[in-house]
């Protein structure tokens, strides 16, 4: 699990439902992808692992330059 931001985290299906973030924007990610949650986050900047584009484009869905 990550935050990257602006009340949003990205979760492995583990995690994505946890009370802890009720009121969030969660972007879930497979077990198979939980590799994907690893983004770093640096100002108004986000560095993102390559080859997850659809979790790339999920975090560009919900308002983030990546």
């Amino acid at each position: 699990m990550t935050t990257i931001g602006r009340d949003t985290v990205i979760a492995t299906n583990e995690f994505a439902g946890r009370p802890e973030f009720a009121g969030m924007t969660v972007i879930e990610v497979s077990e198979a992808d939980s590799y994907a949650c690893n983004w770093i986050a640096i100002n108004d900047s986000l560095l993102a692992p390559a080859g997850y584009d659809s979790v790339r484009d999920r975090v560009v869905a919900a308002g983030f330059d990546a």
